[in-house]
């Protein structure tokens, strides 16, 4: 399910959202109420999005990236050095060669579920028994241990690297043609030595006082949405305060190898954008240090016609 959301503030700069939601369709059905309060909740946080005040300042410090921004931001790079590359010209950086090296903080160990059908009560839709080729996957897939990769999903081409099939290559759904791919089938992201998720905030702004800073910052990203939200905590206070930029803040590969923290608590998302998938990754985690631009904020026209129910 697609919702799609525009509004526009007093100066005529619009803001747009999109929340895509999947579920196996029993769940679909027995969760309306649910979904028609996610729904008013979506719209609800987009024109509080709209009516926040501005980022008025650079930082330079620890950052918090939560709910979706931490899953996403996990997972991204988790999956783009797990996928066997099949190019002719593989690239210097081609993952492949780093097998036995570390690519993520060594608290990281990251596990690639075939037929596992649920977690702790939650339905995956990554579940499946045979993939494109005929080959029957691992049940449990070992990819990272301990932040060092160890190994990759691939069909049966082999690569230099991985000469095998893993049984990953599976038909895409929202397609006339389905034509299969290298894909995760429910990817769990496990962190050791986690710190307690309602530790993760007090933890950002100790970072942030010791670093001599007023203010921490919090990336977050309410589920199923696509515009990130970007929230201010004043370090005496503990005060949030949620602001409008057009600059977010992005954690980059290079800081996901010595983070700060990683939440104990985790989040389970499901997704039917080209295969049915899964990702169980932590619902928080803080880099040691980030920078955050001043936005330039530009106004557009207000529209020739008012809203006609605006009255």
């Amino acid at each position: 399910m697609t919702v799609d959301a525009t509004t526009q503030n007093e100066d005529g700069t619009p803001w747009n959202d999109k929340m895509v939601l999947s579920y196996p369709l029993p769940d679909f059905l027995k969760n309306k109420g649910s979904l028609v309060d996610r729904i008013n909740t979506f719209a609800s946080n987009l024109m509080a999005l709209r009516d926040a005040p501005v980022l008025d300042e650079e930082y330079n410090g620890p950052v918090m990236f939560e709910e979706m921004a931490s899953v996403y931001s996990l997972s991204d790079p988790v999956i783009a050095a797990v996928y066997a590359s099949h190019s002719l010209q593989p690239a210097d950086d081609d993952f492949g060669k780093k097998i036995g090296q570390d690519i993520i903080d060594k608290r990281i160990s990251v596990v690639n579920y075939s037929d596992r059908k649920d977690y702790n009560g939650t339905p995956l839709m990554g579940a499946y028994s045979v993939d494109a080729d005929g080959i029957v996957p691992e049940k449990e897939l070992l990819l990272v241990e301990n932040g060092v990769l160890r190994a990759q999903l691939n069909n049966l081409r082999p690569t230099p690297f991985t000469k095998n099939s893993t049984g990953s290559y599976r038909f895409t759904i929202n397609s006339s043609v389905p034509t299969p791919e290298i894909s995760i089938g429910s990817l769990h992201i496990k962190a050791a030595n986690a710190t307690a998720d309602e530790k993760m905030e007090k933890t950002l702004l100790k970072s942030a006082k010791k670093a001599g800073l007023k203010n921490a910052y919090v990336v977050s990203l309410p589920e199923g949405c696509s515009l990130l939200r970007l929230y201010r905590i004043d370090t005496k206070t503990g005060q949030r305060t949620l602001l409008r930029t057009d600059n977010m803040v992005q954690s980059k590969q290079s800081q996901l190898k010595d983070l700060v923290a990683v939440s104990a608590a985790e989040k389970v998302i499901n997704s039917a954008n080209g295969t049915q998938n899964s990702i169980i990754a932590p619902r928080a985690f803080i880099v040691a240090e980030s920078k955050i631009a001043r936005p330039v904020l530009r106004a557009a026209t207000m529209p020739a016609v008012s809203y006609p129910l605006k009255k």
